[in-house]
């Protein structure tokens, strides 16, 4: 399905800017002409490629589009929204620039980011397992650190947060509805019922409980 036929909404992140769970809200109170996304199975190559790119200063628009299709394939409704963080590095230059593409940029304090980060990768043996087995899984992160460095390695997270935002802003700014949000205000203001408002024309209703669902994946 090509982005002249359909609308798209893009949240890009760091990662534990509460993306789950933001897609668990959607996907329980939008209609059936929406398809959200949070993680394909080709998310993680995903991460990978997008970090590469970024450490060569590469900008190959070909790896970007194909990934971008797969992303596309999963979509069987009239709108997309994907919320996938592992994929927010490679969105190609005519998503960027189409009038039916929106890119939200979601942040958080980076030493909550780094922190939940640290904690996460603790917590949940496959987050463990990336972020000191598999090379360039994060940006400022080299294997082994996360494990080696215990919470001294907070301060490599802190200085993740600041690289990816920095580059999400000027990569995607160019984008017609680009905005970044602080993370905080997405769960404690009406911005997402705005912003899904403004852009597909559709009203949607969410409750002080739908903002307040935790997910099992959440640490803070």
């Amino acid at each position: 399905m090509s982005i002249e036929k359909t609308k798209i909404m893009i949240f890009v992140s760091t990662g534990r800017c509460g993306t789950v769970r933001l897609s668990q809200i959607l996907q329980k109170n939008l209609n059936k002409n929406f398809t959200v996304l949070h993680q394909i199975g080709i998310s993680r190559s995903a991460n990978v490629i997008g970090n590469i790119l970024y450490l060569l200063k590469l900008n190959s628009e070909n790896i970007k589009k194909r990934i971008y299709k797969k992303v596309q394939s999963q979509n069987k409704s009239k709108f997309l929204i994907n919320t996938d963080p592992l994929t927010s590095m490679l969105i190609p230059k005519e998503f960027i620039h189409s009038e039916n593409v929106c890119i939200v940029h979601v942040f958080r304090d980076k030493s909550d980011f780094a922190k939940s980060f640290f904690k996460f990768s603790r917590l949940k043996r496959k987050s463990f397992i990336a972020h000191n087995f598999i090379p360039f899984w994060q940006i400022n992160i080299l294997p082994l650190q996360n494990w080696i460095l215990g919470k001294k390695v907070i301060k490599r997270y802190e200085k993740t947060a600041d690289i990816k935002n920095a580059w999400f802003v000027k990569q995607y700014q160019s984008n017609k509805y680009f905005e970044s949000v602080n993370m905080k205000t997405i769960y404690n203001s009406d911005f997402i019922t705005k912003k899904i408002h403004s852009f597909f024309e559709i009203d949607l209703k969410l409750s002080e409980e739908d903002l307040k669902i935790k997910t099992n994946t959440s640490v803070k």
